[in-house]
């Protein structure tokens, strides 16, 4: 009996430190696992902290260079409007125009109809410039 008892009592003894060996060591590899899963989470938050920054200041370069191309377009259209003002307010005599609508009569090859001129610009090679206007180049409409 004392055999048996000694041998049960080793028994009893082993398998509890066996036990708790191996629970010890499953903790750990849990631990380290949850540890390594942990700082992927954090490696991969990170990464979508970086790229949604990143998409950010790209959004908002889009929109500043947007906004410049707008103002830039404001300017030129102001532009224009101020030049056209200015050309209304401009006053020319007829003595000034005279001098170049006679060179406009006088240099330019005049055509009766389109026929005419189209086969003048085929053997020349030189477009055809259409002015369609009422009254005389000359005078007064």
């Amino acid at each position: 009996m004392r055999r048996v008892s000694l041998f049960v009592l080793l028994f009893a003894l082993a398998v509890p430190a066996a036990i708790t060996a191996q629970a010890t060591g499953t903790e750990s590899a849990e631990r380290s696992s949850q540890r390594s899963a942990k700082a992927e989470l954090t490696a991969t938050r990170k990464q979508q902290k970086r790229r949604f920054m990143e998409q950010r200041r790209a959004k908002r370069a889009a929109q500043r260079q947007r906004q410049l191309e707008a103002r830039k377009k404001k300017q030129k259209q102001q532009q224009v409007v101020r030049n056209a003002r200015g050309f209304r307010r401009l006053k020319v005599d007829g003595e000034t125009v005279r001098p170049a609508m006679e060179k406009l009569a006088t240099e330019l090859d005049w055509h009766d109809s389109l026929q005419s001129a189209q086969r003048v610009a085929k053997r020349s090679g030189k477009p055809i410039v259409w002015i369609h206007a009422l009254g005389d180049l000359t005078g007064v409409l």
